[in-house]
């Protein structure tokens, strides 16, 4: 009886012949480049603030006599 209803709950997924969807292959996408990006400015984010703001303050020539 179970079984049986997982089949009935399966099988209209398996009729649908629409192909893919594209706005999910596009999110599929994103999320392949984002999330490891978001996972590295979380582990690195201090270090990448305190060198952009060193490079900041270089450009802007502020820091160097400090």
């Amino acid at each position: 009886m179970f079984i049986q209803t997982i089949r009935d709950a399966i099988n209209p997924l398996h009729r649908d012949e629409r192909g893919d969807n594209e706005n999910l292959g596009r999110l599929l996408l994103l999320a392949l480049v984002l999330i490891p990006l978001i996972i590295l400015i979380t582990v690195f984010g201090g270090e990448i603030y305190e060198e952009a703001q060193s490079q900041w303050d270089e450009v802007m020539g502020t820091g160097l006599g400090d």
